[in-house]
């Protein structure tokens, strides 16, 4: 069933607030959130850009079992529903893998990911001995 396709779109392939984010809705959701829920678009500075390096790996040789079944990487991003993912290894893009008509500028909802960015940096900028005087905090 095509999702948001005619207008308006038929009751079945209505994505709404009461099921954006489940199955099979979401797929459609997640790329659209800002079709759906009030949100704002945090823009980019496209001149402050870090371009990394880039050296494919050859994951013709990779699986891994899901499900009860041994999946090769492609068929397991299938079955997961993966719209989008770019794995690092020190700084170079090893992967960079799209689907469900995702881009690399497609908005797509983070959601606690967000979170976990947030984390990964405050742990880096600690490490590197950056702090914050507990009088410019707010809470």
């Amino acid at each position: 069933m095509p999702l948001m396709t005619r207008f308006p779109p038929p009751p079945d392939s209505q994505v709404t607030l009461a099921n954006w984010r489940t199955a099979p809705f979401n797929r459609w959701a997640f790329q659209h959130v800002r079709e759906i829920v009030p949100s704002a678009d945090i823009a980019h500075a496209p001149e402050r850009i870090w371009a990394l390096p880039s050296a494919p790996a050859d994951l013709s040789a990779f699986s891994l079992e899901h499900g009860g079944a041994r999946l090769d990487f492609d068929s397991f991003l299938a079955a997961t529903d993966t719209d989008a993912i770019v794995i690092l290894h020190r700084g170079v893009v090893v992967v960079e893998r799209y689907a469900n008509g995702m881009t690399r500028q497609t908005p797509h909802i983070l959601m606690s990911v967000s979170k976990s960015l947030l984390g990964i940096v405050a742990a880096i900028l600690a490490g590197k001995g950056f702090s914050i005087p507990a009088s410019r905090l707010r809470g």
